[in-house]
């Protein structure tokens, strides 16, 4: 049973910009720990696909107990919670808690999960609640929660001057071990990222690195990709000239972030696609469901991208002045998001945007052609 600890038990570290270091030195991390750069990241007042928490039953389970630091057998609490975008979990509530103070919890938690990106909801399978003041923890398909800490990561939020508090981040930094380490911690790409960006984003990853730095610089990029605009300016600017390639890292993998849309964002993306008999299109059937969000301004154009013979769909549009292209791969009967570039160029409101096979290479290319009056 893997369980990953975010913070020491009791403790709260302020996230702080560090001091310039000696010339010569080695830098030192911008932040101490990533979950407390923002408490506006994600905020109780953002849209949640938590849909219905269904008192089952009680039953026998075993939950990681922080108090004990083991794993306990009692006759649990367990209520089915489901959402609208993804899969349902199992939330386990531990006996100390009466039927419908368990009921209100797995509520409360559960809203909190539904805000998250799909991509971080992708293998939590069930979620474990305490009482008690010890540190959240993600791993093992799982999120443990201990009702006591997180009071502690609400009351941060004055010490912000924000009412929401860190409760939202710090549910995101476990879903980020629970649904991403296991696929990304150890792969060569997220490796020679790390080699190549100027720094760890905090001193928690650097001290952690195999463990701690893809959750740690995973709620950095949410926040400048998704959430720039609840950053200040001295915020992300430390984000993205620490971990540029961790950044490019995360945009290629195409994560679906569902109601989590670019600030830009006029809605949430699905795609349908009509297939062809040859004569007529006799149904459509649904590719995509709110992967991602819906920009009006967007161009789209249609072409075979990777070369693999089966045509993709791009979506060009600006991204707070500058081009991103991102790519909706087909795979026969869904698609896969990913960027593939950003920062690409100044947008210009009249570029007309056009796709073809311009080298003679067998993969599709994107031209944009635009009035360069001097």
């Amino acid at each position: 049973m893997r369980i990953f600890s975010s913070l020491a038990a009791g403790a709260i570290a302020v996230a702080a910009l560090a001091a310039a270091s000696p010339a010569g030195a080695q830098a030192a991390p911008p932040f101490s720990g990533t979950v407390f750069i923002d408490p506006d990241v994600i905020t109780a007042s953002d849209p949640t696909t938590f849909a219905r928490a269904h008192y089952c039953c009680i039953r026998e389970r075993k939950m990681f107990d922080r108090r004990v630091n083991d794993t306990i057998t009692v006759n649990a609490h367990i209520i089915d919670v489901s959402f609208s975008d993804s899969g349902p979990i199992e939330v386990i509530v531990n006996p100390e808690f009466y039927k419908l103070d368990a009921l209100t919890q797995a509520r409360r938690y559960a809203k909190v999960v539904g805000q998250l990106p799909r991509a971080l909801r992708a293998d939590v399978e069930t979620m474990w609640i305490h009482r008690g003041k010890q540190p959240f923890g993600g791993g093992n398909h799982n999120i443990l929660i201990h009702t006591g800490q997180a009071g502690t990561y609400l009351a941060a939020g004055p010490m912000h001057h924000s009412p929401g508090g860190f409760l939202e981040e710090a549910i995101a930094h476990e879903a980020a071990h629970t649904s991403l380490d296991d696929d990304h911690a150890s792969a060569d790409g997220w490796r020679t990222a790390q080699a190549d960006d100027p720094n760890f984003i905090s001193t928690y990853a650097r001290d952690n690195p195999t463990r701690e730095d893809v959750a740690e610089s995973f709620l950095p990029y949410l926040a400048v990709r998704y959430r720039r605009d609840r950053l200040d300016d001295a915020t992300a600017n430390a984000i993205e000239q620490t971990i540029p390639n961790r950044i490019a890292y995360f945009d290629a993998q195409g994560f679906a972030v569902g109601q989590l849309a670019h600030p830009g964002a006029n809605g949430a993306l699905s795609t349908a696609v009509y297939l062809s008999d040859g004569s007529r299109f006799p149904g459509w059937t649904q590719w995509s469901l709110r992967d991602g969000g819906w920009i009006d301004a967007a161009r789209w154009v249609a072409g075979d991208f990777n070369g693999d013979g089966k045509a993709d769909v791009a979506a060009i549009w600006n991204n707070g002045g500058t081009n991103t292209l991102t790519v909706s791969q087909s795979t026969g009967s869904g698609f896969t998001r990913s960027h593939w570039a950003t920062n690409a160029g100044g947008w210009v409101n009249s570029t007309a945007w056009l796709a073809g096979d311009f080298n003679g290479d067998g993969k599709s290319d994107i031209a944009a052609s635009w009035n360069n009056t001097q």
